[in-house]
């Protein structure tokens, strides 16, 4: 990103994604899931998966 004269660093994305996420209503496991975080409840965590359909429909919410 410096060489790009840009000052900001890739986590800056990461960050600005989940605030737009939130703004957006996305559901907050499939934003964990996204960002690559542990869902520390069992239940989510364990017993209900998320198709690759479900965290896009997700992502698409954002505008």
């Amino acid at each position: 990103m410096e060489n790009l004269g840009f000052d900001y660093t890739p986590h800056d994305c990461r960050y600005t994604f989940a605030t737009r996420a939130k703004e957006a209503h996305l559901n907050d496991n499939a934003i964990k899931k996204i960002l690559g975080h542990t869902i520390k409840d069992v239940t989510d965590g364990m017993y209900v998966q998320r198709s690759s359909q479900l965290l896009y429909e997700e992502i698409i919410k954002i505008k």
